[in-house]
């Protein structure tokens, strides 16, 4: 089993969340995961006994999940939050600097390109008909899947999928920031299913010079999302 199926549902936040793990509950039935993998569902460490190993058991921690979610009654919010556009759905396309995008191996010749701490790099990229890259993306660091990318509307569009009480504006080495946290319960029983959220302006558009976000979405604390952010950061300046 590939883990690049948790990183997508982690990338795709809850509600994708949701269809990656029906789709991990079929595979379990034909290719049992390994200890690792079992501790990602579970919550549990990779030597700990795994808690989900059977039919029986993947349907309880499914219901556990579906009740957590359904006794959260607040309203995704979508709208303007200081100098964001949130959004809890697809980001409207007009937000990017071309419509013909297409997926494409990074360069590290782009602006966008960056590094992590881990020594991990981005491995796609989104770039326009002519070859500029817009998005660099699929890079990993203490818990978090980053990506930088390039903005032209006044607020950059950001996906939050969020209650507007889970949600603060913040800064990030002087940089205007949001950020969001999940559930406590949900965090508690299966935090891969709770993906914490940070989004950072490190420019903003100014005449043709489009902005630059970086955006991050993953299971670390607020104090390792915040040092992965200033990691990249300082790559820019």
């Amino acid at each position: 089993m590939k883990m690049r199926m948790y990183r997508r549902a982690l990338a795709g936040g809850l509600a994708a969340g949701w269809v990656a793990f029906f789709i991990l509950a079929q595979a379990c039935a034909e290719s049992p995961p390994s200890p690792d993998e079992r501790s990602l569902i579970s919550g549990a460490s990779p030597t700990a006994t795994p808690t989900v190993t059977s039919q029986e058991e993947i349907q309880t921690f499914i219901d556990e999940l579906n009740a957590i979610q359904a006794a959260d009654t607040a309203e995704l919010y979508t709208g303007r939050l200081g100098d964001f556009m949130v959004y809890s759905g697809d980001m409207p396309s007009q937000n990017r600097p071309c419509s013909d995008a297409r997926w494409d191996a990074p360069s590290s010749e782009s602006e966008l390109f960056f590094t992590l701490a881990s020594g991990d790099a981005p491995k796609m990229a989104t770039v326009c008909g002519d070859g500029t890259a817009i998005i660099m993306w699929d890079a990993d660091d203490r818990g978090f899947s980053v990506e930088r990318s390039y903005f032209i509307d006044e607020q950059p569009g950001v996906f939050l999928d969020t209650p507007l009480e889970r949600m603060a504006l913040t800064s990030v080495a002087g940089r205007p920031a949001i950020k969001t946290w999940p559930l406590p319960e949900l965090e508690q029983r299966a935090p891969f299913f709770a993906p914490r959220r940070m989004a950072v302006i490190e420019r903003f558009p100014s005449g043709d010079i489009p902005g630059v976000l970086l955006y991050l979405s993953g299971t670390g604390s607020q104090e390792e999302a915040v040092a992965v952010a200033e990691y990249v950061l300082m790559q820019g300046e």
